[in-house]
């Protein structure tokens, strides 16, 4: 049913918790599982926890880095517990509201951090959305089979009764066409003088966070990476005929 999205476990800590996943995921018809440097990896334990999700374990994919996990997806919606005060964060019903403008040409990660400290920020800032689950605020420790089950479950609940509108498809980049997008405009904004290398890191993450929300298409990627070369072009028209001048 969910063949188009994806959960991606980081560095999960025990086998045990990758087979509490796959058995929520399977309960609300999840079955793409991807794994980035298992500290155990799917071991006998997972299988005994999966309780007869056995396929979506034999089906796993593991990587050795995150990147590599998502290069060919198309929308990364991160999950943390961490509020923060420079970024807009979700709710995992408010997010699935989100999903609703997307088709199922589009390929959407669900990203899971590890047991302890979840997600880094460099791995949350190639995300284009970030969700939580609301809980109590005396008591907000959900393991992680627990949140993987939660996000499921809101997603299956949004989507049980709704239908992906098949005729006006949003074609997004995949996540490895944004972050070349990506490094292309920090070179450009060097070359044009915007930033340094004392604040080029900041920067980037306001700029990555701008367009993180909205949907930006292949078409309006490729209408960008248009305006920076035009951009060059002219600069080079005007060193040209500078320096004929001062001939």
């Amino acid at each position: 049913m969910f063949n188009n999205f994806y959960i991606i476990l980081v560095e999960p800590a025990f086998a045990s918790n990758i087979g509490s996943v796959a058995r929520a995921m399977k309960n609300m018809g999840f079955y793409n599982l991807r794994i980035v440097n298992p500290q155990e990896g799917i071991t006998e334990e997972s299988y005994k926890l999966a309780s007869n999700a056995d396929d979506i374990l034999d089906n796993a994919n593991i990587f050795d880095n995150f990147i590599d996990s998502v290069n060919d997806l198309n929308f990364l919606i991160a999950t943390t517990a961490r509020r923060g005060k420079r970024r807009k964060i979700y709710s995992i019903k408010d997010t699935c509201s989100f999903l609703t403008n997307l088709t199922k040409s589009c390929k959407i990660g669900i990203v899971f951090g590890r047991e302890k400290n979840g997600l880094k920020n460099e791995e949350i800032q190639v995300c284009n959305l970030i969700t939580f689950i609301p809980t109590n605020d005396e008591y907000s420790s959900l393991n992680l089979a627990q949140s993987v089950l939660i996000v499921c479950y809101e997603i299956f609940n949004k989507f049980i009764n709704f239908k992906l509108n098949e005729d006006e498809k949003i074609y997004l980049p995949e996540i490895k066409e944004k972050e070349d997008f990506f490094n292309r405009l920090r070179d450009f904004l060097f070359e044009i003088d915007y930033m340094t290398d004392n604040d080029a890191d900041f920067k980037m993450r306001g700029l990555r966070r701008f367009f993180n929300r909205f949907f930006m298409t292949k078409k309006e990627l490729h209408m960008l990476l248009g305006v920076m070369r035009q951009v060059r072009n002219y600069q080079k028209i005007i060193e040209k005929r500078s320096k004929i001048n001062n001939e």
